[in-house]
């Protein structure tokens, strides 16, 4: 990208102002467009482990996501109930439901088209990792967690999900302390 706008700038008076302003214009009012042609990793992702689906939504001007779906069907030795955040740091948000729990937080498009310095949580270790990801095709995000760079981290390619899934958590019910 900045080798094209070195190349634009270089022409630049072989344009006329009016289409140097609607291509500069466009360039700025479509950020998503420019990372993938227009992909998003808005939706409802199944994680490539298969044992949970993590709904990706916008907050503020990043985008966010939180575990919307856990398989069930294998749940840790001894565990008993709904699946919990056990591993947290925190030991008063140990009993914190995973269904719901925000694990994704803080990404924004950066120029190159990768979602970036966001971070993600991890409730199978309890640790929180810097992060980005980058949509790969219409059905494919990697997700790349680390440390300290990029190049010291793992990447992990979750699969979107079809928008008629229904198979979602149930927020559980509070019920008022007897």
């Amino acid at each position: 990208m900045v080798r094209s706008l070195s190349r634009s700038r270089r022409r630049a008076g072989s344009l006329g102002p009016a289409t140097l302003v609607a291509v500069i214009g466009a360039l700025a009012g479509a950020p998503e467009a420019a990372a993938g042609g227009g992909a998003s990793p808005v939706g409802l992702w199944l994680t490539d482990a298969r044992k949970a689906a993590v709904e990706v939504f916008p907050c503020g001007d990043a985008v966010c996501g939180r575990i919307a779906w856990i398989d069930e069907s294998h749940p840790p030795e001894g565990a008993r109930g709904a699946p919990m955040d056990r591993h947290n740091p925190d030991a008063r948000l140990r009993r914190q439901p995973l269904c719901g729990l925000e694990i994704l937080r803080g990404f924004r498009l950066q120029e190159d088209g990768v979602w970036g310095g966001g971070s993600i949580y991890n409730p199978e270790d309890g640790r929180d990792w810097r992060a980005e990801m980058t949509v790969d095709g219409p059905d494919r995000l990697r997700l790349r967690g680390y440390l300290l760079i990029p190049m010291l981290g793992e990447t992990r390619v979750w699969t979107r999900l079809p928008a008629g899934f229904t198979d979602r958590c149930r927020k559980p019910e509070i019920t008022a302390a007897p």
